[in-house]
This record gives structure tokens, sequence and C-alpha cells, in this order.
């Protein structure tokens, strides 16, 4: 109903609000902790010197373990508040999510991204979804590759569809809600669009989602 779907788009709302607020936390805090502990090993380094190869080994391992904590920190942040969505667009972002995904999981990935004019919600919701849905494929598909495709088909509609090889699953059983399917149904709804499950054992999943959006322009930008 009208009602569900505006408290729904709330609720997502409240959600993005408290994701940008924890992003926010880490940045200025961790990022203040973290800055000030690269700061005081190198201290400790140059007081120390000339250092004892046991000590100049654990102070370079605590460094490094530093840069792995700093890097971790961003991948969070932008896991929470997709910084690249408003700063270079939706394709970018989409890439750049790919290229980080392919790096850490090693799976193939073709990517068919338009590039097209659509609502700040709209691009958020269609981010989101390729985040789930290939995190799903990391955590459950056991798949060797993954096809993503943004287009806009026909007059007025723009598809977003995660496909990949994977073990599969039965589409009809409460596996989607484990999932967090269920979630990202409400959410394309909410945002006047249709959002399908297509799956079976064995034969891969695909996440899709359609919505209706007018006077679309598109530039194709194939990787």
């Amino acid at each position: 109903t009208d009602e569900l779907t505006e408290l729904n788009r709330h609720l997502q709302c409240t959600r993005e609000e408290e994701c940008n607020r924890l992003a926010s936390v880490l940045h200025d805090d961790l990022g203040a902790l973290f800055a000030a502990a690269k700061f005081d090993v190198a201290r400790l380094k140059s007081a120390l010197a000339p250092l004892s190869p046991e000590v100049a080994a654990r102070i370079c391992h605590f460094s490094d373990m530093l840069d792995k904590s700093i890097d971790s920190k961003r991948h969070m942040i932008e896991n929470l508040r997709p910084s690249a969505l408003s700063t270079l667009g939706l394709t970018q972002a989409l890439t750049i999510l790919i290229g980080d995904f392919t790096r850490a999981q090693g799976i193939k990935v073709q990517a068919e991204l338009e590039d097209l004019q659509l609502t700040p919600a709209v691009q958020l919701t269609v981010y989101r979804l390729a985040q789930k849905a290939l995190a799903n494929v990391a955590a459950y598909a056991q798949a060797g590759n993954v096809r993503v495709r943004l287009a806009c088909e026909g007059e007025g509609q723009v598809q977003i569809s995660v496909t990949d090889d994977g073990v599969g699953f039965d589409a009809s059983s409460e596996r989607i809600a484990m999932l967090g399917l269920l979630g990202m149904h409400y959410r394309v709804e909410a945002d006047g669009g249709c959002f399908t499950v297509e799956s079976s054992h064995q034969r891969g999943t695909t996440l899709r989602a359609c919505f209706p959006v007018d006077e679309l322009s598109a530039t194709l930008a194939l990787n």
C-alpha cells in the first residue's frame, strides 16, 4: 500500500543516514587515531636509532599492520558511504566496486555499464543492489564468472542485473530472506521499481531490478 511504501522509503533513508553517520565517525575518529599512531611509530623509530635487527623488524611489522588497518578503514567507509557515487557518478562507482570485488575474490566479472541519467535515489538503490549481489556471490555462489549489466531497456526503462554461474538455489524458498534479498525487494519497490530473482540448483542466479525513468540519455561505456 502507499502507506507501507512510504514507511519503507523512510526506513531506507534512516538506514542510509545511519551509514553516513558511522562513516563520518570512522573517518574522523579512527582516522585521527591512525594518523597519531603512524606519527608515533616514526618518532619511535628515529629515537631508537640505530635499531637492532629484531627491533627494526618489529617496528616494520607494526607499521605494515597500521597501513593494512588504514586500508580496511577506507573500505569500510566506502561500503557505508560510497563517495565515488557522488563524486564520479554511478558508472564509475560500479566500476570501482567491481574492480575491488575482482581483486578480493579472483572472480571474473563482465561489466556492461551504460552512463544513464538517473535520480540520486535510484542511483543509490542500483549501487546497493550491485553491492549486495556481489557480496552474496562471494559468500554463497561458488561462481567462476559474473556479469553486471546496467542498461536502458526500451523507452523509459532502466535495468540493473547481476548474473553468476554458481550453485544457485530455490528462488521460492525462505533462503531469499536469509540472503537479505527481501530487503532489496522492498527498497526497489519503494523507488517505483520491480525486483526479480531467478535461480535454480546448479544453474546460477540472476538478480534484476527495473525502474521506470523518463527522458533517459545514455552513452554506452563497456568494460
